[in-house]
């Protein structure tokens, strides 16, 4: 066994706030899964305020698709309203400007409850996101087994010519993560199995390698998309289960 990986449903706002408003654009797009409908912040940075609609237990915080800022910095708040009574719970991990996919993430030691969340960003230029959104994640005590590893899923169209060569219609490229957890206790099965059950294949999910890992090998070990055909979990023994995962990366 390796490093406790993390696995998390990803939670969206109902509602978005942003402060200051001058200079800052489409923070409603925060709330949605789709991470190509960015947000923009002023520069110099701000605050993206989240209304949950109701009170949520999180541990894990992830602001994905970040822009290249090199000064960019990132913290979680709770707070008493949308933008007021904000209390700071931690930094974010922020991966590097060079990374392809540029992510931010906190995992916590002690779950928070709260309806009303803000990152706070800063960065001397704009400042662009994704997405943002805030959870509680499964971590499995032996996190995942060796064997476990990375994949690329292409979207390319390549068609064989007559010729020899290829007609090739360039696509995206995403990355997705192949693992197994092994000796999961009953319990761990029951909470995979109630979130299995309500993500399906349709809705997105956060899935951290090894929170704690250091930059840029974090960023780089961070899945944002769908799971891929989870397979049927086996029982190994009483008290002792197996399940194997892919995850579908967005891009």
């Amino acid at each position: 066994m390796t490093a406790s990986l993390t696995l998390m449903r990803a939670l969206f706002a109902t509602a978005m706030d942003v402060s200051p408003t001058a200079g800052s654009s489409g923070w409603a797009n925060l709330a949605t899964p789709d991470p190509k409908e960015v947000a923009i912040l002023a520069a110099g940075g701000g605050y993206w305020d989240m209304d949950l609609g109701a009170s949520v237990t999180a541990d894990t915080f992830f602001l994905g698709f970040c822009s290249n800022n090199s000064d960019l910095a990132v913290n979680i708040y709770t707070a008493t309203g949308l933008g007021t009574g904000r209390t700071l719970l931690g930094a974010l991990s922020v991966g590097p400007a060079t990374a392809r996919r540029r992510h931010a993430f906190l995992k916590i030691a002690t779950p928070s409850a709260s309806r009303y969340w803000a990152f706070n960003v800063t960065g001397a230029a704009a400042i662009t996101a994704g997405l943002a959104t805030i959870g509680q994640s499964i971590q499995p005590v032996f996190g995942h087994e060796w064997g476990s590893g990375r994949l690329i899923r292409d979207m390319s169209q390549v068609t064989d010519l007559r010729g020899g060569g290829f007609g090739i219609e360039r696509g995206a490229r995403a990355p997705g993560w192949q693992f197994t957890v092994g000796d999961l206790s009953d319990a761990e099965v029951a909470s995979l199995w109630d979130m299995v059950q309500d993500v399906g294949m349709s809705a997105p999910v956060v899935v951290c390698e090894d929170p704690s890992l250091s930059q840029p090998a974090l960023n780089e070990a961070l899945h944002y998309g769908l799971l891929d055909r989870p397979e049927a979990y086996s029982r190994e023994a009483p008290g002792t289960n197996r399940w194997s995962f892919r995850t579908k990366d967005w891009v």
